[in-house]
Parts: structure tokens; C-alpha cells; sequence
């Protein structure tokens, strides 16, 4: 009887224990910063609020505590203002997010609690923020990196090994990926320790093209939840000589060719960070540049027409660009006056070209192409296409032969997206995609919600790769347009054993059945083949 009495006091106080552990108060606090006089969020501010979106469904209970800062610049009044605005932006993000409007409490201190010296541009910086202080319980403790689903294990045994390259840090570095990449690195665009210094900087890069790539590396192409179509994807990270990740200096962005078949005029740049939660790839909004441009052959027939001349006669793709801006800076204003006729089939792209003359206001193909070039000659430092083509030829890059997607293009047919980055991890390029509300339907799979389970469903005609929502604890998929070809790709990881389930169908407002295989890791990579 005593030892029975024993253990009932031993499961008493063990209750009592899991009780004080789940009902402990935690607090999270985040800052978000803000552009001089402005309190419009920018898109990295909005990525770091998304982030606390995704951790605080996971909580029980919280309460919010938003507090707003601004530097000294300016009257002491205004800057009260302004804090205000800075702590509403932030509060109505949240409330956009079907955030509760009880849980918050608010103060706004205008100048008065700078963190930063107010002397220096950083210090400025450091004290145009709004602080957000997060006070929550959990149900179940939770730390996202110790209770990663098992199927992260296979993620790890799946996703692909990067390109590895060793650069001097004291020299400007152009790197050639294998997927037709170019990554331009500035001299000194790396903040490294004494002991590093005579070392080489160790670049990681991965170029994802392929749908299968995506699937095997867990990526997938929404954005805050709205579906976005990817142009490529690249990781890029930096390590030391003692194996420290090391990030970019301030004005050392790193500028990214990205090859490509076709030219969106609706693209952006996205950062990736992955959820807390669940690991899911969200992509927000850069606010880089993308530069988008014509190919050579329709540069060369459309100036003739404007009146720069051709650039048939040269053999490599930065050989051409080089001659292309040479015409350009050797115009002549007798050959505007003859004008000569484009081809009909070429005439629309033409005066899309000259309506350009008026959107950036300038008056020479000259003028465009420093107007359209801007970000691409801050990258570079430069002031002109000609301080421009004198740094291209220093990179080494003239005899590339390019290729793209295993398809060899023409020089004249090849293009390129270029943006910069002052971010290392992952990029992306995007658009939105344009689905009307009513073309979007519900896919439900039937199959269990699970943590060795990962789901999502592949696009063939469109480079969609959407994961699935287990909101209902079975996988779905909401707001997806319907009449789209694809495949449903479910993959298990039991007993160390990788299962996948490749079923096609066609999107409607229906339920589908799975069909797990058990396969080896060679065999589940090239199942996932089929994709591409």
C-alpha cells in the first residue's frame, strides 16, 4: 500500500512538472528597420514578420508588444509622429494576417531610446526600428531544430552537393557554374579574420533549374502563400578558412547572370528562408533589380533601324555585347537620318524598343542602355556601358560557350537575367503567377498527415512546384487552377527506406489516392527524372 501510495505521488508530481513546463511564458523579440523618414515596410521586414507569423501559430497564447524608434534626424515632434507610424505599419501587417487585435500593446518613443550612435550612418540605421517583443506559452515546447520531421533525414541524404570553388578574397573573381551561372565577386566583398588572410575564400553554389532538383533539395515556388513561377533558383554561401559561414561587406553585393531560354518581363528577385515550423522554402520579395534585355540578334537588327549599327561578325557572347556597346558610342547622326526599315516580323519589337526612349526619357540607344544598365553599373561601381565593358573584359568571360537546360543556344538567341545581392543563401527568379479566383479549386489527397511524410504536387506545362497544407490532417492543396496537368509526388522515409508515390492527374475538385514504392536513393533520384 505505502509503494502504491509511493507512485501515485511520483505521477502527481510529474503531472504538476508537465504542467509548469507547458504552461511556461517565453518571450521572442525581433527588431524590423526602416528607411530614413519612412514607415512603409520594406520587403525584408516583411519576411522577418512572416517568420513570426509562422512561429506564433505554434503557441498557445501570446501577447504582443510593438515599440517604435526613430533616429535623431529632424524635429523631435515629427520623429514622435513617426515612431507612431512605424508601430501601425507593423500592427496592421499583423492584423492583415488575421492577427488578433487584442493581443497587442503599443508604445512609440520617437528619439528618446537610441541604441546606435546617432553620429554615424550605422548607428542611425541600428535606431530606425520598430522592436517586437513576442510573450507566449506553448502547448508543447517546442524547438523547431530539434523536432524536425524525420523526413528531414532523407532530405539530407537527397539534396545535392554543391559546386565548390577557392577564391582569393584581395581580387575581383568571376565564377562560371556548370549550369551557365555567372557570379561576379567584388576584391574584398568578405569580412575575414587576420588568421584567414593568406587563405581562399571557399564558395558554395548550387544552380536549381530542374523540377527534380527542387523536389530532392525541398524547394517549392509560393510566396507568402500565392504561387509564383520560378525562372531558376541558386543558393550561394561563403566559408573561411576555419569553416566560419561569412556574409557579404556593405557595398560589395555580389552580381548574378543567370541564364535563361525567355525573358519575363514581370520578374523579380525573391530571398528564400525557410518556415520555422515545418521547413517549407518562402520566398518574399527582393528589393535588387532584375535586369531584363532583348538577345543580341534583335539589339543588332533594331539598331540599324535606330541607328548604332550592327554586331553580326563577332563569334563569342561578351565579344558581341562589346561591339554592340562600341556601335553605340560610335554613332553617327547621318545613319538616324536613314533610318532603314526593319523587317515587318521585327518592326513590333522595334518601336517597343524606341518606346523605352520615352519611358526612361533619353534620347540615344546610348542614353537606354545607361538608364536600363543603372543597377548593373552600381554593382560594378561604374559610371558608363564603357567603364562597364572595361571591367567585362578584365573577368576572363569572352570565349564561354553557353548552354542552358542541356539545349545549346545560339550566341544571338542566349539571355541573361542579372541582378545583385548583398545576401548570400538563397535566390530566386520569379513571377507571379496570373490565376483568376475563379479557376482555383481545392485538391485533397487521400493520405494521413504525418512527420516521415512530405507531399506536394509538380506543374508539367508550368515551373510550379506547391506544397501541400495539413491543416485538415490529411494533405491538401487549396487555391491551385484547375484543368492543370500534373503530378502528385509523395515521398516516405520509413525504417531509414525511402517510399514515393508519383501519381498523374489532372486538377479538379476531387480527392486522390497514393501509391507508395519502396525504392533505393539511386532509384528514387532518377524516378524523379520524369519531371523535367
Amino acid at each position: 500500500m505505502r509503494k502504491l501510495h509511493k507512485i501515485v505521488l511520483i505521477l502527481f508530481a510529474s503531472i504538476l512538472l508537465v504542467l509548469k513546463v507547458n504552461s511556461q511564458t517565453n518571450v521572442l523579440i525581433k527588431s524590423i528597420y526602416f528607411e530614413t523618414a519612412k514607415f512603409e515596410l520594406t520587403s525584408e521586414s516583411k519576411s522577418t514578420l512572416d517568420i513570426l507569423l509562422d512561429s506564433i501559430k505554434t503557441f498557445q497564447s501570446y501577447k504582443l508588444f510593438i515599440k517604435g524608434n526613430t533616429d535623431n534626424i529632424g524635429d523631435s515632434v515629427f520623429n514622435k509622429k513617426l515612431s507612431e507610424q512605424r508601430v501601425l505599419a507593423t500592427k496592421n501587417y499583423f492584423i492583415s494576417k488575421n492577427v488578433s487585435s487584442s493581443v497587442f500593446t503599443t508604445s512609440a518613443f520617437g528619439e528618446e531610446k537610441p541604441i546606435g550612435d546617432n553620429t554615424t550612418e550605422i548607428g542611425k540605421q541600428k535606431n530606425r526600428r520598430v522592436d517586437i517583443t513576442v510573450s507566449f506559452s506553448r502547448i508543447i515546447p517546442i524547438d523547431s531544430s530539434l523536432f524536425l520531421p524525420s523526413i528531414f533525414e532523407l532530405y539530407k541524404k537527397t539534396e545535392r552537393k554543391p559546386q565548390e570553388f577557392c577564391i582569393n578574397n584581395s581580387r575581383d573573381t568571376s565564377l562560371r557554374c556548370e549550369k551557365g551561372t555567372i557570379i561576379y565577386i567584388k576584391a574584398n566583398a568578405f569580412k575575414i579574420s587576420n588568421s584567414c588572410k593568406s587563405s581562399c575564400v571557399t564558395i558554395k553554389v548550387k544552380e536549381d533549374f530542374f523540377k527534380s532538383d527542387m523536389i530532392l533539395d525541398n524547394l517549392s515556388t509560393t510566396s507568402n502563400g500565392k504561387i509564383i513561377e520560378t525562372q531558376g533558383m541558386i543558393y550561394t554561401e561563403a566559408k573561411d578558412c576555419n569553416e566560419n559561414k561569412i556574409s557579404l561587406i556593405r557595398g560589395k553585393d555580389l552580381v548574378v547572370f543567370l541564364p535563361t531560354d525567355s525573358i519575363r518581363n514581370d520578374a523579380k528577385i525573391f530571398q528564400g528562408n525557410r518556415r520555422p515550423h515545418d521547413s517549407i522554402m518562402n520566398w518574399t520579395v527582393s528589393n535588387n533589380s532584375v535586369l531584363t534585355n532583348f538577345t543580341l540578334a534583335e539589339l543588332n537588327c533594331c539598331a540599324d533601324w535606330l541607328g548604332c549599327g550592327g554586331v553580326k561578325k563577332c563569334k563569342f557572347f561578351f565579344c558581341k555585347i562589346r561591339r554592340f556597346f562600341n556601335n553605340i558610342f560610335s554613332n553617327k547622326p547621318s545613319r538616324v537620318l536613314t533610318r532603314p526599315e526593319p523587317p515587318k516580323e521585327m518592326l513590333p519589337k522595334c518601336q517597343k524598343l524606341e518606346e523605352l526612349y520615352k519611358k526612361y526619357g533619353v534620347l540615344s540607344l546610348q542614353g537606354l542602355v545607361d538608364a536600363i544598365n543603372k543597377p548593373l553599373l552600381d554593382s560594378f561601381g561604374v559610371k558608363s556601358v564603357v567603364e562597364l565593358q572595361d571591367t567585362l573584359q578584365k573577368l576572363n568571360t569572352y570565349k564561354i560557350e553557353l548552354s542552358y537546360l542541356n539545349k545549346t543556344l545560339s550566341y544571338n538567341d542566349f539571355k541573361y537575367y542579372v541582378f545583385n545581392t548583398s545576401k548570400l543563401g538563397w535566390s530566386n527568379v520569379d513571377c507571379f503567377a496570373d490565376i483568376k479566383p475563379d479557376q482555383m479549386v481545392k485538391l485533397k489527397v487521400n493520405l494521413k498527415a504525418a512527420n516521415n511524410i512530405d507531399c506536394k504536387i509538380v506543374f508539367k506545362n508550368r515551373k510550379f512546384v506547391i506544397p501541400a497544407s495539413k491543416e485538415s490532417k490529411k494533405y491538401e492543396f487549396d487555391k491551385i487552377p484547375k484543368g492543370e496537368e500534373i503530378w502528385i509526388i509523395a515521398i516516405k522515409y520509413d525504417d531509414g527506406k525511402p517510399y514515393l508515390s508519383m501519381q498523374e492527374t489532372t486538377v479538379e475538385d476531387k480527392i486522390v489516392d497514393v501509391d507508395f514504392k519502396l525504392l533505393t536513393l539511386e532509384e528514387l533520384k532518377e524516378k524523379l527524372k520524369v519531371l523535367d
